[in-house]
């Protein structure tokens, strides 16, 4: 599958859009088969494979995704890598914490592959090659 134009949102964009209009399964439309997933630094060290992970990951802030508001604040895309720099609001179980956080990307037809939280944009992006 060849890589999308530059007029269309690649698949990074994609994710960060149906994770902000709360569409879940829209989001796990957008993970490789064989993903790699760290969603954020406070998360732990686990990593998350595949769609059953994604979806693992994505079930603990409600079927509609309802604990979870990410806030984009910036977003580099080279062929198939990405980064993206941005606030994690998370409101579950009545509390609210909010963290700033930078993902590195590998993209691998046009579904996001590998997704990695670093704590700063200059971490993620040499992390994926974008520096």
């Amino acid at each position: 599958m060849s890589a999308p134009s530059p007029a269309e949102p690649t698949a990074v964009e994609r994710l960060f859009v149906a994770l902000i209009r709360c569409e879940p399964e829209a989001a796990l439309e957008l993970i490789h088969p064989q993903a790699e997933w760290s969603p954020t630094v406070w998360s732990g060290e686990e990593v998350y494979r595949g769609r059953e992970g994604a979806k693992r990951w994505l079930d603990q802030f409600g079927p509609g995704l309802e604990s979870l508001d990410i806030r984009i604040e910036k977003v580099q895309v080279q062929e198939d890598r990405a980064v993206v720099l941005g606030t994690v609001f998370d409101t579950r179980d009545g509390g609210m914490f909010a963290v700033r956080v930078a993902w590195g990307f590998e993209i691998e037809d046009d579904l996001v592959r590998r997704g990695r939280a670093f704590e700063g944009w200059d971490e993620a992006a040499q992390a994926v090659g974008l520096d």
